[in-house]
């Protein structure tokens, strides 16, 4: 599938060669108005061809006059036509609109969740946030609140159906879910090849496979919340054929705030495109020793240059609210002892003058510069003490000093850690309810989620745990659901994609009806903005 943006710019910022980012990427064609040097396209076009050839999709810019846009936009088309047959698999026929199944419950200008024929507060679009929250949690039964709390980890991770079954109705989220991470992403497990599901790609039909799921939560839930579809993204969200972006690493070596504020927009537009409504990213550790393997995820070793560059990569993807942005590893996460890994990844070596100066300082400023939405508690400790069950990281740092509203995730088995590694719980459910009472809104691994949820109930049903802080924690996660319009938009379109104008103009070039249909029966997706279709459509 090609994704085709009409926007404009008048810059060309083709940052590195075609072989700096992987060809298993998708190709996005940038049609901009008034670069008028073709030797700019007429040098990626042998690439362009030979990529297209190899069936693989690649992302360049290509800025082109507006008389060789249609040229090349029809040419390409031939190609990616002869291409499907190569691709096809088991095809499921994909409907042009996506149409949910219980009509009754959409009304003009809003969605009956609880099905019970009114408008409730938290129904309303027009009604405050803090309202609508109140609203639902109000109505939330222990078992549903608890839901919220956790991650269910995608197809053939921890989720053994690509769609929704009727065994659903029999499994825990059956009173919904907080998250489903990594869904139909393509991956499946390092040294694996992708995945071959007929819903990873293309576009619209991985759009649709959410779509369903979503549809699940909505209509066959009591309460019909929305579930938050999470994914990877510090290079580019984590697609079979998503845009690769060079490593947060080599980004960093650009010190370049537009580029990064665009590599956000396009991470974040992708995502929303795809289904997905949050993306763990950027990575705001700072670079201490160049021995640890994951180096090459941080921007570097400055904590100004990696927060000045966090701060455009989620004010990009967080722009309109099209995803939220969750922010990792929170603290004290990359200085670790001898720069090892695994079990090791304990006791960092720090004064706190250099937690304060290096490790918060990103984190604080990007939490109060860009309004991030989302947090991964990281599993090390600091001074003999785990970060997943700290209140005062988490609680009084986080959300009291730099103003944190969003939701907190625990980066994977954080909470285990804390009875399997650090020793300061007992068994899980002393874990569970050292990290609630933290500040931990949400338990991400790959477990079941069943691992997570039944020791809160026993907690909370024994005294061990106030109801009061589980409402807390579900009040952050409800209010990024709301932000990002889980409750007013919870469906992804799968046909032509609407947007409006993500930049200060839009481009002259115009998409007659006769391109638009030609396109779309090649499986070509065209972001309608302003001015660049013509009326007719």
């Amino acid at each position: 599938m090609l994704v085709i943006q009409s926007t404009i710019s008048a810059r060309c910022q083709i940052q590195s060669s075609p072989n700096s980012y992987s060809y298993k990427t998708a190709f996005v064609y940038n049609a901009f108005q008034g670069y008028k040097d073709r030797k700019c396209f007429r040098n990626y076009e042998k690439t362009l061809a030979n990529i297209i050839s190899k069936q693989y999709l690649y992302r360049a810019n290509l800025f082109l006059t507006q008389k060789d846009i249609m040229k090349k936009l029809l040419i390409t088309s031939l190609f990616l036509g002869s291409c499907v047959l190569l691709l096809a698999q088991k095809t499921t026929k994909i409907p042009n609109v996506y149409k949910p199944v219980r009509s009754e419950m959409y009304k003009k200008g809003w969605i009956d969740f609880n099905k019970n024929g009114a408008k409730d507060t938290y129904e309303d679009p027009t009604a405050p946030i803090d309202a609508r929250i109140e609203d639902l949690l109000s109505q939330m039964t222990l078992e549903e609140k608890t839901c919220q709390m956790v991650t269910l980890y995608g197809y053939k991770r921890v989720l053994k159906d690509d769609l929704p079954t009727s065994e659903w109705k029999n499994q825990l989220w059956k009173d919904g879910i907080g998250a489903i991470d990594e869904h139909l992403n393509g991956f499946q497990q390092w040294g694996l090849p992708p995945s071959d599901n007929e819903y990873v790609w293309p576009a619209s039909k991985h759009a649709w496979a959410l779509n369903e799921v979503q549809r699940f939560f909505i209509e066959e839930t009591r309460l019909g919340i929305p579930t938050d579809f999470t994914n990877e993204g510090i290079r580019g969200v984590e697609s079979y054929k998503a845009t690769n972006f060079p490593t947060q690493l080599g980004l960093g070596h650009t010190w370049n705030r537009q580029l990064i504020h665009q590599v956000g927009l396009i991470t974040g537009r992708e995502a929303r495109m795809l289904g997905y409504t949050n993306v763990y990213a950027p990575i705001l550790d700072v670079g201490r020793d160049q021995r640890w393997g994951r180096y090459e995820e941080v921007y570097g070793e400055s904590p100004y240059l990696v927060a000045e560059l966090g701060i455009e990569m989620v004010r990009g993807m967080q722009h309109n609210h099209q995803v939220a942005a969750t922010g990792k590893h929170f603290i004290a996460y990359s200085n670790n002892k001898g720069a090892r890994e695994g079990m090791a990844r304990v006791d960092p070596q720090m004064s706190p003058r250099e937690v304060e100066m290096l490790h918060a300082y990103p984190f604080k400023r990007v939490i109060r510069e860009a309004g991030l939405l989302g947090v991964m508690s990281s599993y090390n400790d600091y001074d003999g003490f785990p970060i997943q069950s700290s209140y005062y990281w988490l609680t009084t740092r986080l959300r009291g000093e730099m103003g944190f509203r969003g939701y907190v995730v625990s980066d994977s088995d954080a909470v285990e850690y804390l009875y399997t590694k650090h020793g300061t719980a007992k068994d899980m459910k002393e874990a569970v309810r050292q990290s609630v009472e933290a500040g931990l809104n949400v338990r991400c691994t790959f477990r079941s989620p069943d691992s997570y949820v039944l020791p809160l109930r026993e907690l909370v049903k024994e005294g061990g745990l106030s109801e009061e802080v589980i409402n807390d924690r579900v009040r952050d996660i409800l209010r990024v659901k709301f932000l990002v319009g889980l409750f007013d938009t919870p469906y992804q379109p799968i046909s032509i994609i609407t947007c409006a104008a993500f930049f200060a103009e839009t481009s002259s070039v115009i998409f007659t009806p006769e391109i638009i249909s030609a396109s779309v029966s090649f499986g070509v997706i065209i972001y309608r903005c302003r001015s660049n279709v013509a009326d007719k459509v």
